[in-house]
């Protein structure tokens, strides 16, 4: 999948990380799904020659985003709450 391609606006990233979030809500019988949402990630953590090119409008943004479980259950949201 090209994330350029399909991931062109800042709003189609956050629908996107959302989507991320959502699976960690998921059944461990969903497990391989969970898995590939983590990779997602990684990638465009780990890898900038991977990431869409709107997410370097909003680098820090998205770069601060965190999985907690410990208060809002699984689910995207901004480092500096």
């Amino acid at each position: 999948m090209d994330a350029n391609k399909l991931l062109t606006s800042t709003a189609h990233i956050k629908w996107a990380m959302e989507c991320i979030g959502v699976a960690f809500t998921l059944n461990m019988e969903d497990e391989e799904m969970i898995g590939t949402a983590i990779e997602i990630y990684r990638r465009w953590v780990f890898e900038p020659a991977k990431r869409p090119m709107a997410w370097e409008e909003y680098s820090q943004f998205f770069l601060s985003v965190r999985i907690s479980p410990a208060f809002y259950g699984f689910g995207v949201i901004p480092a500096q709450f």
